[in-house]
């Protein structure tokens, strides 16, 4: 596999990741706006609200912390094989289909 498809490779692992990031933060903003529809911006938060976005933020579930944790080894393994001209092509072919 070439430079230029490991970089597609990455780059889609990174915005799987991303997209982890934000379901992340949405659900600390809802538990810190106690569900409101209409959520007030961090900038306004009291206090009261702080606490809940971060108990919220430390009470992530685990399957999060695993699909990160994955996702994270793949783009390291990628940028390895990107790096490494002498790397078996097939090692990326491997990774690239243990898309979560």
């Amino acid at each position: 596999m070439d430079n230029e498809a490991l970089n597609r490779l990455i780059a889609a692992r990174r915005a799987d990741a991303g997209r982890i990031h934000t379901e992340i933060v949405i659900a600390c903003e809802r538990a810190a706006c106690r569900s409101r529809r209409k959520r007030n911006q961090p900038s306004d938060w009291n206090k009261s609200a702080w606490r809940r976005y971060i108990l919220a933020a430390a009470q992530t579930p685990p399957p999060f912390h695993a699909s990160l944790r994955k996702i994270y080894d793949q783009i390291n393994a990628l940028e390895h094989l990107a790096q490494d001209p002498s790397t078996d092509p097939r090692q990326s072919h491997s990774i690239a289909q243990a898309r979560p």
